[in-house]
């Protein structure tokens, strides 16, 4: 009796041990809620106790790269790819029978790639000819080849194209020099920069700049509002293509006789206006402070200003030098000006015709960066020729002073030429202005 009686607790207690070892492999077999897979699941079941909504054994769906597979019912959204200008989905496929994607709507393609026995790569990708604008949803669907039966499904949508500002490879910054030249040229201008931004149409741009503490709209893409920045449309909408396009624009600036200015480009597209839109109030919030924050920035122009300011001068003359024609001509300067190299440049004359002359200016490039060269084009250290130039400081770094050193230039006329760079030195193509240096010994 009493070895009976341990027979059945032995017994019971395997029974309870082989119990809770099935509910744990049961448990570490569910895929939980997909986090990271950017799914949803039907808010009626439990992901993983619903046999309807688990991944069938012979046929396991995931999305591409991800080992936790999509079940069932699951709901995922298309992706937009800003470089590949496209709304995709990609999906791994890991299957022992033979399959067929059916009923896709015609806005969706499918592209399937056998990898390996059993392995496939699922590519869906939105038509842009043909997707809705405003966004949509689809239920894709998987079936066996030899009877049609469905064997997987799930809900694929895609979300609304409106709100799309995709500026590919636009410079995050366009820098123009005081003439209106690009600081970096382009292969097609060294005056207008072009860029393309994709959106659906109706996207709209605007130069918009700070003026004291309000801000103000310089410039619009059809050049309805006048100011110094210049937006063009170099390749307009196309009529009957994608609902989706790349339209390209140009960007310029008149000559600048004033300080630096800057000026950012805002992307609005036609779902953030309304039909009473007004762009000088509703770019901004409601003080006119500042961009609502919902707007993109595509880029920001800035123009330098005018080099010299604070100019004060002793025994010497400072003053642009003169144009003819579009080339400059002073003396020997034009011989070693290549138009290459000056073009756009503002080109000054220092003419020192004493022996203690002087020049002192605030140069407004920053900190000052100077080469010397004679006219043959050999660099010359600047002791050879001036007083060291002031080194700029913390609290002074744009002060710009140069000094004649007769007893080292010697008699007769010298001429010498002095590029100045600013901050961007280690980087700029070309500097930001040229002085061309005249002494001429006093009696």
């Amino acid at each position: 009796m009493v070895m009976n009686l341990f027979k059945i607790a032995a017994l019971t207690a395997i029974s309870l041990f082989l119990s809770v070892s099935c509910v744990k492999e049961e448990g570490s077999n569910n895929p939980g809620n997909n986090t990271g897979n950017n799914t949803e699941t039907d808010s009626g079941t439990t992901p993983g106790t619903d046999p309807g909504t688990n991944p069938v054994a012979e046929f396991k769906l995931s999305k591409h790269g991800a080992d936790t597979p999509i079940l069932k019912n699951d709901i995922v959204d298309m992706l937009w790819y800003e470089f590949d200008i496209k709304w995709a989905f990609y999906i791994d496929i890991e299957s022992s029978i033979e399959w067929e994607i059916v009923n896709l709507p015609e806005w969706l393609k499918s592209e399937v790639k056998n990898v390996s026995k059993n392995q496939y790569e699922v590519d869906l990708v939105a038509d842009l000819a043909k997707l809705p604008v405003e966004g949509n949803k689809t239920t894709v669907s998987f079936k066996k080849k030899e009877n049609d039966e469905t064997v997987f499904s799930f809900e694929l949508r895609l979300p609304s194209s409106e709100g799309i500002v995709n500026p590919i490879y636009f410079r995050k910054s366009i820098d123009f020099s005081e003439n209106g030249l690009l600081t970096s040229p382009t292969e097609d201008s060294d005056r207008i920069y072009s860029g393309t931004v994709v959106s659906v149409e109706g996207t709209e741009l605007y130069a918009v700049a700070k003026s004291g503490n309000t801000m103000v709209v310089v410039a619009d893409q059809e050049g309805t509002i006048e100011g110094w920045c210049h937006i063009t449309v170099q390749e307009p909408w196309k009529a009957g293509g994608d609902k989706i396009q790349s339209i390209k624009y140009g960007f310029s600036v008149d000559a600048n006789t004033d300080d630096t200015r800057a000026v950012s480009i805002v992307a609005v597209p036609k779902s953030l206006r309304s039909d009473s839109f007004n762009p000088t109030s509703d770019l901004f919030t409601s003080d006119k402070s500042a961009l609502r924050s919902d707007l993109t920035v595509v880029s920001t122009i800035t123009q330098q200003g005018k080099p010299f300011s604070d100019i004060t001068v002793s025994g010497c003359e400072f003053r642009p030098i003169e144009t003819e024609g579009g080339a400059y001509k002073e003396g020997e300067v034009y011989q070693y000006l290549r138009a290459d190299i000056m073009d756009g440049r503002p080109v000054y004359v220092l003419n020192f015709t004493g022996n203690d002359g002087s020049l002192t200016a605030r140069y407004n490039g920053g900190n000052v960066f100077a080469g010397y060269q004679d006219l043959e084009g050999n660099t010359l250290y600047s002791t050879e020729v001036f007083a060291p130039m002031t080194r700029p400081d913390a609290n002074n770094k744009a002060l710009f002073r140069l000094s004649s050193l007769p007893e080292r230039i010697g008699s007769g006329p010298q001429r010498f030429l002095l590029s100045l760079w600013g901050d961007d030195y280690k980087t700029a193509e070309r500097p930001r202005a040229f002085i061309y240096v005249v002494y001429n010994a006093g009696n």
